[in-house]
């Protein structure tokens, strides 16, 4: 679904849901961002399934060892 979500910044209020485990951003602007699935993942550390990809835990630490969260 698409909702034109297109800087980073737009998805701290996600960051206020802990209990969000699955989400999809295919069809928004932000998709075509560098470094885009390891910068959400990033940001909400309780996503399991991002754009219908599980999250495992080999992807989360390898984004770990990369430097900090990408600003708009």
């Amino acid at each position: 679904m698409a909702n034109r979500i297109s800087e980073f910044h737009e998805l701290e209020k996600l960051v206020e849901l802990p209990n969000l485990m699955e989400l999809s951003l295919a069809s928004n602007p932000i998709t075509r961002k560098p470094n885009y699935r390891m910068a959400v993942v990033k940001r909400l550390m309780g996503l399991l399934i991002f754009d219908q990809r599980e999250v495992t835990m080999d992807e989360r630490k390898r984004f770990e060892g990369v430097g900090g969260v990408i600003v708009d």
